[in-house]
């Protein structure tokens, strides 16, 4: 269980928020300071230090891969588009599985790409699903799922350089926001 350090509430070892205040985990854990919270007292910080590296860990594993886009394209072209749909259920997989605080099913949303109309719906919510996860972080360049279902209408190869790209900007903020605690448990 972490405990979170601004309302004391018990969450389970996966939680990336807390269930009550809703606040960062391993953020609040790593840098209270700036969330306006004191020091964790001494008996306690090993407690602290041992939550902190279960959480950054479990975030560095929740973390989707950085794909080329052109590369989603080719083997879209080359497999006369069966590789579309896997690469829309591993996105959505991957955006499950960072914030499970987003009440979808990835199966759901790709089978949705074969009903028309739903199709419309899976493609704009799987863009609004990063633009939720981009505000989370504070992201100020943020995805349009307008634009998005735009480029999957009009020229449909756009829709994963605009989607993929996104995520690839999400993944790689979060990687270079893990690596400096990293850096601070290796000295």
């Amino acid at each position: 269980m972490v405990t979170c350090p601004k309302c004391k509430t018990e969450n389970p070892d996966n939680a990336t928020n807390c269930k009550l205040c809703l606040i960062n985990l391993a953020l609040a854990l790593s840098h209270p300071e700036q969330f306006g919270l004191e020091k964790m007292q001494d008996q306690k910080s090993e407690e602290v230090s041992e939550s902190r590296a279960r959480v950054e860990e479990q975030n560095r594993k929740k973390l989707g891969k950085k794909r080329n886009a052109g590369a989603v394209i080719f083997y879209s072209l080359i497999t006369l588009g069966i590789y579309m749909p896997v690469w829309f259920y591993k996105i959505n997989k991957e955006i499950k599985e960072h914030d499970p605080n987003q009440k979808f099913s990835p199966g759901w949303a790709t089978v949705g790409l074969f009903v028309p109309i739903a199709n419309l719906v899976a493609i704009y919510n799987t863009a609004n699903r990063i633009k939720t996860m981009q505000k989370a972080d504070g992201v100020q360049d943020l995805i349009s799922p307008g634009g998005a279902l735009v480029w999957a209408i009009l020229f449909f190869i756009g829709y994963p350089i605009v989607v993929q790209g996104a995520l690839n900007s999400h993944w790689y903020e979060h990687a270079k926001n893990a690596a400096p605690a990293d850096s601070g448990k290796k000295a």
